[in-house]
């Protein structure tokens, strides 16, 4: 009994390493607000809001996520994004440590104190396979 007990405690061991290491995608969610990139980096909050001319310079949004912290989600258009410039947001995927990102399978915005999914990456497929020219057209 002793020795099985042994086993499993050593390969949880293992497991969490294994899952810890930078680098490796982990399934989980980031939550934050849409900001530009280039803001962020300055330590500035802008665009103010979508009419906010400086939207059309920012080539890059992110969820910050805290002072000075964020995380790119580098599969997820930029018009999607900068439609929820501001608001509170939550981001379900793979997070990549060594990146910085997390790559996208729900993306949810707060409103009225519960999240609302107003993106998946199986819609955006859907979607895509409806297209001329998506695979699914053939």
């Amino acid at each position: 009994m002793v020795h099985i007990v042994k086993k499993i405690s050593l390969a949880l061991v293992i497991l969490t390493f294994a899952a810890l290491s930078p680098g490796n995608a982990l399934a989980n969610s980031v939550e934050g607000t849409v900001q530009g990139l280039n803001c962020v980096v300055h330590d500035k909050i802008c665009p103010v809001d979508a009419a906010d001319p400086h939207l059309a310079l920012e080539n890059t949004f992110v969820i910050l996520t805290g002072k000075n912290t964020y995380k790119l989600v580098p599969n997820m258009n930029r018009a999607i994004l900068s439609r929820y410039l501001g608001m509170e947001v939550r981001v379900t995927g793979d997070i990549n440590q060594k990146y910085n990102s997390i790559t996208a399978d729900k993306f949810e915005v707060k409103k009225n104190s519960t999240y609302k999914t107003v993106w998946t990456q199986k819609q955006q497929r859907e979607h895509y396979m409806l297209q001329p020219g998506g695979q699914g057209s053939r």
